[in-house]
């Protein structure tokens, strides 16, 4: 699994190569770990600029121009590839093709990894908690 570190990393990196580009399709080929049906998906972010990349807790989280987010959890073994016009990577989770031709590809020979539309905002601790006395 990809540490916080590393989906920082990964957050940054992507924000430099998709910001701006704009949603042509989403291709889902394992569609029992979305939250929507991949027609739903395909209203929503179809035609939608990427605005930002960045990562919220243990997921990654696509924000569109819409205000709309793709949450992508890479679990145990999931990967980010970019492609050019065809994804030719085995065990395709989620493909967002761009209208330039690139695409992104989560994959994970697994199928574990989730991709969500809008994931729920999850709570986070206020404060820590104080350590008992020993």
């Amino acid at each position: 699994m990809p540490e916080l570190p590393d989906l920082q990393a990964f957050s940054h990196n992507l924000q430099k190569i998709l910001a701006g580009k704009t949603v042509k399709k989403i291709e889902v080929p394992n569609p029992k770990k979305l939250n929507v049906s991949v027609h739903e998906l395909n209203e929503v972010l179809s035609g939608q600029k990427l605005e930002k990349v960045y990562r919220e807790g243990k997921e990654l989280h696509i924000k569109f121009s819409k205000g709309d987010v793709l949450g992508l959890h890479l679990m145990l073994h999931g990967k980010l590839f970019s492609f050019d016009t065809k994804n030719e990577n085995k065990y395709s989770i989620i493909e967002l093709h761009f209208d330039d031709g690139s695409g992104l590809v989560l994959t994970d020979f697994q199928g574990i990894a989730t991709p969500t539309l809008n994931p729920e905002k999850r709570m986070s601790p206020t404060r820590l908690m104080p350590m008992p006395s020993i």
